[in-house]
């Protein structure tokens, strides 16, 4: 049982008590419930800006190891991470890209966003630094899609089945123009299920895919 189920369950249990009133338990199951299922977000102003939108570009995605494990790790690992979020990037972009019939926009191809950012000295080191609008006028796209991965494991590594912690995972877009957070999705994964890129870049797409805001 998950802890949403948890606190739903505890909820429920509460209700049957008759010094607790119906309001009162109605107020906190809706309060529990919405937070269980608070991992989407769009901005009003969104759906008359898509409109406009052509062409978007997703980025390496940004990972961060808990600090235990980016001591532990050797210049090498660090490395890989990088090659990680530019695997990432590609994958992600190449699953959009196989539905693009479904959306409004087409996707800027990996190689192609790698390649401009590089001529212009934009590195996977410096690219959350750079302003979107610069990255927007580089790329000469509507959207950018970014992504954060903090992750309390090496990924790559399994950490066993029994394993508790969790990869969070944070996807958002943004206006290339002006900055403005037009969409995003987070959630958290189990670190002893789901600990390659591989299987991260498939988790999100499994669940952005049929909500991707562009989708017609």
């Amino acid at each position: 049982m998950n802890k949403c189920e948890l606190n739903l369950s505890t909820v429920i249990n509460f209700k049957k008590m008759k010094h607790l009133t119906g309001i009162i338990a109605l107020s906190i199951v809706l309060m529990v419930t919405a937070g269980c299922s608070n991992k989407f977000y769009e901005a009003k102003e969104f759906k008359t800006i898509k409109r406009k939108h052509q062409i978007i570009a997703v980025l390496p995605a940004s990972i961060d190891m808990d600090a235990g494990v980016r001591r532990s790790a050797t210049s090498e690992a660090k490395t890989a991470s990088v090659d990680k979020a530019y695997s990432y990037q590609k994958a992600l972009t190449a699953r959009l890209q196989n539905n693009a019939g479904n959306y409004s926009v087409s996707l800027l191809d990996a190689e192609t966003v790698n390649k401009k950012l590089e001529e212009e000295y934009v590195s996977y080191f410096n690219i959350t630094k750079t302003p979107v609008e610069k990255i927007g006028n580089i790329l000469r796209v509507d959207g950018i899609l970014y992504s954060e991965i903090q992750t309390p494991v090496m990924l790559g590594k399994n950490p066993g089945s029994n394993n508790k912690e969790k990869i969070k995972v944070k996807v958002y877009l943004k206006e290339a123009n002006n900055n403005m957070l037009l969409w995003s999705y987070q959630d958290e994964y189990k670190a002893g299920k789901v600990y390659t890129i591989e299987a991260i870049t498939q988790e999100v797409f499994d669940k952005i895919g049929g909500k991707f805001p562009y989708k017609e």
